[in-house]
């Protein structure tokens, strides 16, 4: 898709990214943010207002200048996004002071919103989509991002070339990025070993099959949680409070360096102390989880060791992908396990369940060696780390600057 307000995903974010630029990036460090758009901002928490100055030399890729008319336009579009709307909803009004200089007018305050404001869902659009529907807008988008769009084909190859006007043109890292949808993951990987791609996505069993070097990490975009109905026994608020207190945290390390997980718990957020004996106040329960989730099964039976004593005992279900959201829509169950955007943690079950969170993860690409600059996120995409390794410096996970 090239709705930003349906990128939930990172193979949907990163070209949108890459072609509809944001006002503020995340910089290299996943921790503090650098000019996108912006040339740059200023947040006075006092009068709930935020101000933006446009960079003068931002230009959409056919020539027409970025002014703060397509800012305030597509401030209007983000905020009726169905995925992220409700993330720019605290923008309340915006009063254009010139063509460069905008306020952004808050209802309340908003110390997540340059975040929000370099999300992929807040890419800037040309003021009334460029005279076009939105709907034929999308169907062939002019960004100011640094590519634009040469070919794309829904069914075949999406092929982007450097934005010619690009306002910061020393980040263009590439001179072509093709794009090849390959939903299966055996193809994607053979087509990889076998030299038919430079820089390939890749799931979490695939890292066994790839030298360490070959890997290249990105930083947490997804969140699985544990969700308790709040209608079973399993919602109490004391039921809750002792799961929470048998989770096992050094378990689920010791997966993360196997996948691309990294315990919610790990880095900064000190999970409960451990208490097995508090698995007594679950008594007996059904865990439900997408048994096409290698991870999940995983995880679901750490789950289940942390709880499972004499009388008090976990049954996993694992099911089939369309029984298992029959379940969910109908919320027949005791436990869930949900992967959901961080952004959206209430998404998949509304409020029918107490939600814990267990893991973050991270997606992760195999690349060839001769592509020993390749980084996710060049001019790329907001939770991405931009990390590059060679092979004198193999790369190995920063867990403090991943999560930042």
């Amino acid at each position: 898709t090239w709705d930003p307000a349906l990128a939930s995903t990172p193979d949907a974010a990163q070209p949108i990214q890459n072609v509809l630029e944001p006002l503020i990036r995340v910089a290299a460090d996943g921790r503090t943010f650098e000019t996108g758009l912006a040339e740059s901002w200023d947040y006075d928490h006092d009068d709930l207002t935020f101000t933006v100055t446009l960079d003068p030399d931002a230009r959409f890729s056919n020539g027409v200048a970025v002014t703060t008319d397509d800012v305030a336009f597509s401030i209007a579009d983000w905020r009726t996004g169905a995925l992220f709307g409700d993330d720019y909803a605290v923008i309340s009004d915006t009063t254009i002071v010139d063509e460069h200089t905008i306020v952004l007018e808050l209802s309340e305050p908003a110390p997540d919103l340059e975040l929000a404001l370099s999300r992929p869902a807040a890419g800037v659009l040309p003021a009334n989509y460029g005279g076009r529907t939105r709907a034929d807008y999308l169907d062939a988008p002019i960004g100011a991002g640094p590519y634009r769009i040469r070919d794309a084909d829904p069914a075949g190859e999406l092929v982007l070339v450097p934005n010619p006007v690009y306002h910061r043109p020393d980040d263009l890292a590439f001179d072509t990025i093709t794009v090849t949808a390959e939903p299966d993951d055996v193809t994607r990987l053979s087509t990889f070993h076998g030299g038919g791609a430079d820089i390939a996505t890749i799931r979490s069993w695939d890292i066994p099959q790839l030298p360490s070097d070959r890997i290249v990490r990105a930083g947490p975009h997804r969140l699985t949680f544990v969700g308790l109905h709040r209608a079973r026994p399993v919602g109490d608020p004391a039921v809750v409070d002792a799961l929470s207190a048998t989770l096992d945290y050094p378990a689920m390390a010791d997966l993360g360096e196997q996948t691309m997980s990294i315990p919610y718990g790990a880095d900064g957020l000190v999970p409960p102390e451990r208490d097995a004996d508090a698995a007594a106040a679950l008594g007996q329960a059904e865990l439900i989880f997408d048994a096409s989730d290698r991870d999940h099964q995983q995880l679901a039976e750490i789950l289940q060791a942390g709880i499972s004593r004499e009388g008090h005992y976990l049954q996993l279900s694992g099911l089939a992908s369309d029984e298992f959201e029959r379940r969910r829509a109908d919320g027949d169950y005791d436990l869930i396990l949900v992967r959901t955007g961080a952004f959206d943690t209430k998404a998949d079950l509304g409020d029918d369940a107490e939600l814990i969170p267990l893991v973050a993860h991270r997606a992760a690409f195999a690349r060839q060696p001769s592509v020993d600059g390749f980084a996710p996120g060049a001019a790329g995409t907001w939770w991405f780390d931009d990390v590059t390794h060679t092979d004198d410096a193999p790369f190995e996970p920063d867990r403090e600057a991943s999560e930042g």
